[in-house]
């Protein structure tokens, strides 16, 4: 079976995402602009092309990659790092940017399509990301193999509310 790797996977949900991202501004129109932007999830493809490649980046991609992101102990890591599980920092220290990269086209994903199973693990994978810093992105890496000393400050960062 031909396997796409999980960067060409994340690649395309990227893509996805990006080609929607104009379409969520919000200002309000200013000098002769006559094009009106609208948000993404306002927007529905429905042809030959485009319709059949946005269902594949729904039902297979997403739920692929994020199954490779388990394989690869990437959601582990997340766990560890949440204190529901026990264990060292697995891969290579920016392993944590390819899950919120598809969490990120999941949550786009579920904007226009919405899907409860998909919803459902996304939320699960919220949960675990929960010691997330105050004021900034959680560095699963910098958690797990951090010095005792840069540990408090992160927990200090928690506490804070």
């Amino acid at each position: 079976m031909n396997k796409l790797p999980l960067a060409l996977k994340a690649v395309f949900a990227l893509f996805f995402v990006a080609c929607c991202w104009g379409a969520e501004q919000t200002e309000s129109l200013k000098g002769d602009y006559f094009i009106k932007p609208v948000p993404f999830n306002h927007v529905h493809v429905d042809d030959a092309f485009w319709t059949p490649r946005l269902e594949t980046n729904r039902k297979v991609t997403l739920p692929y990659t994020f199954g490779q992101c388990e394989d690869t102990g990437r959601i582990a890591n997340f766990e560890k790092a949440a204190g529901l599980r026990s264990g060292e920092f697995e891969g290579i220290y920016f392993n944590d940017s390819d899950v919120y990269k598809i969490m990120e086209g999941a949550a786009y994903s579920l904007q226009v399509y919405p899907d409860r199973l998909m919803r459902l693990y996304l939320d699960q994978l919220i949960q675990s990301n929960g010691r997330r810093p105050v004021g900034g992105r959680l560095s699963v890496y910098l958690l797990l193999r951090a010095r005792p000393a840069t540990r408090e400050i992160m927990d200090a960062y928690r506490a804070d509310p």
